[in-house]
């Protein structure tokens, strides 16, 4: 699902780009697949991991920088270009009542796997302690006690 809305979102922009752009590393662009995807996870995954301070660095060949995992992955061009295309909807116009528009088909497909496949022991702890956050979200979850 996302490879496919991926793809399709880099196909509108590779068409709808302009003559400058039409030079730059978006030309490029292949369609991605589901196991390239699972990769593309999978890398940033392992970044979240391994912190270094510029996505760069992970391809680096330097001796105290430099990570060999990335590199046999998939190509930094390729990985930032996946990056800068990734989608998870179809929708492109903004929706001001649901700030999770964009996501929200796959949040219901993953709420709906993990029903599917965990069902909770009689022995669960939940930890009813939540920090409340002073960010700058707009959406807060607290519980009442």
């Amino acid at each position: 699902m996302v490879a496919d809305y991926t793809n399709s979102f880099a196909i509108k922009k590779v068409t709808e780009s302009d003559a400058a752009s039409k030079a730059a590393r978006i030309r490029q662009w292949k369609p991605t697949s589901a196991a390239e995807m699972k990769r593309f996870f999978g890398l940033i995954i392992f970044m979240g991991f391994v912190k270094l301070p510029k996505i760069s660095y992970y391809w680096s060949k330097d001796a105290v920088l430099g990570q060999n995992f990335p590199r046999t992955i998939m190509s930094r061009n390729r990985f930032e270009l996946m990056l800068q295309m990734l989608h998870f909807s179809q929708q492109d116009e903004d929706n001001k009542s649901n700030r999770l528009h964009r996501i929200e088909k796959l949040l219901e497909d993953m709420n709906r796997n993990f029903q599917k496949n965990y069902t909770p022991s009689e022995e669960i702890c939940i930890d009813e302690c939540v920090v409340p956050f002073r960010g700058r979200i707009t959406f807060r979850q607290y519980n009442k006690q």
